[in-house]
């Protein structure tokens, strides 16, 4: 099952559970991030047990930005991203957005393989390794 949530401290505890983020964010920033911002937060539930969970907010009155997100070791290849995506995405058209952009690091190829497969376009590569992938909706 797929929520909505309001709790940032629930987005802060699932994003530091994630083995593979160095430096994951804490409730203030992103809290931080998303003050003022039309934003919407999902939480994957397996049962009562969050397994997943993506957040973006919008970037321009026409383009969402898929921020952050991620699944839990135990919980991968199970469909949750999949699930999370489309959710995301539907809940875009409903507001009116006509993309949506997703920046990922060039280190998690299994998320710029996934996007690609979703229908995301390469639009920029950064010096740094970074990915910057739209998909018109």
């Amino acid at each position: 099952m797929i929520r909505a949530v309001e709790d940032l401290d629930l987005i802060a505890t699932l994003e530091s559970a994630i083995p593979e983020f160095e430096s994951p964010y804490s409730a203030e920033k992103i809290r931080a991030r998303l003050d003022n911002r039309k934003h919407l937060a999902l939480v994957a539930y397996d049962g009562r047990r969050p397994v997943a969970y993506k957040v973006g907010y919008q970037e321009t009155p026409n383009r969402f930005y898929s921020w952050i997100g991620g699944v839990f070791p135990d919980s991968r290849r199970k469909g949750w991203a999949k699930k999370l995506l489309h959710t995301q995405e539907a809940w875009c058209r409903e507001q009116g957005y006509g993309e949506i952009n997703v920046w990922s690091a060039n280190q998690y190829r299994g998320m710029l393989i996934f996007l690609l497969h979703e229908g995301y376009d390469v639009f920029a590569v950064a010096g740094d390794g970074k990915v910057l992938m739209r998909k018109l909706l």
